[in-house]
């Protein structure tokens, strides 16, 4: 798994995806958001 953080709307992170982001975590197991990121790593 990689990290990438967005400083500000002037960088550019290539490959960053937040939409794709999003669904991962909205798709992962648990019911609570704290379950949900457990559950990705």
């Amino acid at each position: 798994m990689q990290f990438k953080i967005r400083f500000s709307d002037k960088d550019d992170v290539a490959s960053y995806d937040p939409d794709k982001l999003l669904r991962i975590y909205e798709n992962a197991e648990g019911k609570t958001p704290e379950e949900k990121i457990n559950a990705l790593m």
